[in-house]
C-alpha cells in the first residue's frame, strides 16, 4: 500500500511521538509498503536507517503560531485527500486523515495538565487564561473536534487507556469509534553479559557509586514531565539516608542545575543530557521515574519495562498501567499526582530495596514480549487494509 504518516515535526531522535512515528515508517517500509512522511518540517541529515522513506515538508517550517497550524492542516488534508494515498495515518488528532492515531492525546488534557504542573496558584490563574484565550490554542481545541467528527476518519486508535479516556470523556467521541491498540516500541535485545557491560559502563562514567541506586529520569520536556517534584523528592530520599544518585537524561536546563545546586543535591546529580544510547542507561539504572504531568502514550514506562528495569509512573503517564498485573503493581509503584511528594519518595524508598528491585526487575522480563512492535503493526495494517479495501 501507499501510506501517509502525518507529523507536524518529524525527528526521528526526538521526542516520543517522533520517535514512534519513525518506528512505523520503519516497519511499515520493511512490510513492504511505500511510505511517505508529511510534516512541517524535519532535520536537514535524516538517520541513514530511514532510507527509501519519503519525507515530504510543506515548506512553511515548524507551526509556532495560529496562522501556521491553519496552514499545515490544509496543506497535509489536501496531500491525504489527493489520491496519492491508499491510506492516511495522522499522529497530531489534527488532520482527517483515515486513520488518527492522537499520540499526543487531546488539546484540552493538555492544556489542563499544563497548569497543574505550575505549583503557583497565580501561575497556574495565568497559564489558564493563556492557554483559553491564544488563537493557537484555540485553534488546537476546534482542529481536533472536527477531525474526530470527520466522515473522512474511518478510525480512530488509542494507544493507552489514558488516551481512551480523554477520548471519551473529554472529546466525546464514542467507545465504538475508538479502537484500542496499547502502543509498543523498538528496544534491543539485552543479554544478562551485555546488560552488565553497560552498568559498568555508565556507571564508571558518570561516577555514580557502586552502592548508591540510581533513579533515572528521560524528558524533552522535563517541567512537564515532573522535574521538579522529582528534585524535591530527591532531596527527601537522602535525608531518609538512602544513598542515591539522580540519572537526567533528555533536554537539561541550567535553571535545573541551579535548582539542584539551591536544593543541596547536585553533587547527586547527573546531567546525562540528549543520547542516543538509552537503552544503555535504562540498563544502567536501577530504577527509571516517570512523574509526569502529562504523557499520553508514556513511551519511557514502555521502554523502561521491556529492558528490565523497574518504573515509578504517575497515572499521567499512558502506560502506567502496564506495570500492574493481576491487581498489583508488579512492575514499579505508580503514584496519583505529582505534587505529592511524600507518595513519590515513598516510592522511591520501596524501590531502593534491593530485593523489591529485583522482584520487580523480573515481573518487567515477563512482561517485555507483549510490549513489542509486531502486535501492534499487526493490529495497525490490518485497519490499514480494511480502509483502503474499503476506498
Amino acid at each position: 500500500m501507499r501510506i501517509a504518516l502525518v507529523i507536524e515535526f518529524f525527528d526521528p531522535a526526538g521526542g516520543g511521538a517522533q520517535r514512534t512515528v519513525a518506528e512505523l515508517a520503519r516497519h511499515l517500509r520493511d512490510r513492504g509498503h511505500e511510505v511517505t512522511v508529511l510534516c512541517a518540517d524535519t532535520p536537514d541529515s535524516p538517520p541513514t536507517d530511514m532510507e527509501s522513506i519519503r519525507i515530504e515538508k510543506s515548506g512553511k517550517g515548524k507551526p509556532l503560531l495560529a496562522w501556521g497550524v491553519w496552514r499545515f492542516r490544509r496543506w497535509a488534508t489536501q496531500r491525504v485527500s489527493g489520491g496519492d494515498f491508499d491510506v492516511s495515518l495522522d499522529v497530531t488528532g489534527r488532520v482527517p486523515a483515515t486513520i488518527v492515531l492522537p499520540l499526543g492525546g487531546t488539546t484540552k488534557e493538555s492544556q489542563k495538565q499544563q497548569v497543574a504542573s505550575l505549583a503557583s496558584p497565580l501561575a497556574r490563574f495565568i497559564k489558564r487564561l493563556a492557554l483559553f484565550f491564544l488563537p493557537k490554542q484555540w485553534l488546537l481545541r476546534w482542529y481536533e473536534w472536527r477531525t474526530f467528527r470527520d466522515r473522512r476518519v474511518k478510525h480512530i486508535v488509542a494507544a493507552s487507556n489514558y488516551i481512551l479516556r480523554m477520548l471519551q470523556e473529554g472529546a466525546r467521541v464514542p467507545r465504538e469509534r475508538i479502537t484500542m491498540i496499547p502502543a509498543a516500541v523498538d528496544v534491543p535485545a539485552v543479554s544478562a553479559e551485555q546488560r552488565s557491560a553497560w552498568r559498568a559502563q555508565v556507571r564508571q562514567g558518570f561516577k555514580v557509586p557502586e552502592d548508591s541506586v540510581a533513579y533515572l529520569f528521560v524528558a524533552t520536556n522535563p517541567h512537564l514531565k515532573g522535574i521538579e517534584p522529582l528534585m524535591l523528592a530527591f532531596k527527601k530520599l537522602r535525608e531518609r539516608g538512602v544513598s542515591a544518585t539522580l540519572l537526567l537524561a533528555g533536554a537539561n536546563r541550567f535553571d535545573d542545575q541551579k535548582r539542584a545546586a539551591a536544593l543541596g543535591i547536585r553533587d547527586g546529580v547527573r546531567f546525562v543530557g540528549q543520547t542516543q544510547n538509552m537503552p544503555m542507561l535504562y540498563c544502567a539504572a536501577d530504577v527509571t521515574v516517570a512523574p509526569t504531568f502529562y504523557d499520553p502514550v508514556g513511551r519511557v514506562v514502555i521502554e523502561s519495562i521491556a529492558l528490565g528495569t523497574p518504573v515509578i509512573p504517575s497515572v499521567f503517564a499512558g502506560s502506567a498501567s502496564q506495570i500492574v498485573v493481576d491487581g498489583q503493581e508488579r512492575g514499579g509503584r505508580v503514584i496519583g499526582d505529582p505534587w505529592a511528594i511524600d507518595f513519590l519518595v515513598d516510592a522511591m524508598a520501596f524501590l531502593a530495596d534491593a530485593d523489591q528491585r529485583a522482584t520487580r526487575a523480573e515481573a518487567c522480563r515477563e512482561k517485555s514480549p507483549e510490549l513489542a512492535m509486531g502486535p501492534f503493526l499487526d493490529e495497525l495494517e490490518r485497519l490499514e487494509k480494511a480502509s483502503a479495501d474499503a476506498g
